[in-house]
């Protein structure tokens, strides 16, 4: 995010881009720069992902930053938390779909009672990208 003059507007139109384009979005993160541009971002994007803020950054980046780590600390580790509990989500969210496929989505020329849920892949992508496969596995298993 923004946290400068007409951040407000940049920071939700980056935001609802990725979003069109089909990217997840876990945490929107901007720098105070005294304009309280985060409130108006907790206020919108409230139930949607968390608005977190850091202190402003120094000046001359060659100063010794350890000061504003450890100031930035706690925001952080709610950073860190925030994207754990994303991705916990993202990956019930996939464990799931294996099930749900068969009520959801349609196979052309294939009896969809034939074929067993742990058959089926779970392919996380948008039309014309990279894409992940997910497959559940009780336990980790070697794959080289």
């Amino acid at each position: 995010g923004d946290g400068r003059l007409g951040g407000i507007s940049g920071t939700l139109s980056a935001y609802e881009t990725l979003l069109l384009r089909g990217y997840d979005v876990s945490a929107v993160i901007l720098e105070d720069c005294g304009l309280s541009n985060d409130k108006f971002l907790l206020s919108y994007l409230r139930n949607r992902v968390p608005v977190l803020v850091l202190p402003p950054i120094p000046e001359d980046p060659s100063d010794d930053l350890t000061d504003w780590f450890s100031e930035s600390s706690s925001v952080f580790g709610l950073l860190e938390d925030a994207l754990r509990s994303f991705h916990l989500k993202r990956i019930q969210r996939l464990n799931s779909m294996q099930r749900k496929s068969k009520d959801l989505l349609w196979w052309p020329f294939t009896q969809h009672n034939l074929v067993p849920v742990d058959c089926v892949t779970v392919i996380d992508s948008r039309c014309g990208e990279s894409f992940s496969a997910y497959k559940v596995c009780p336990m980790y298993i070697p794959s080289f």
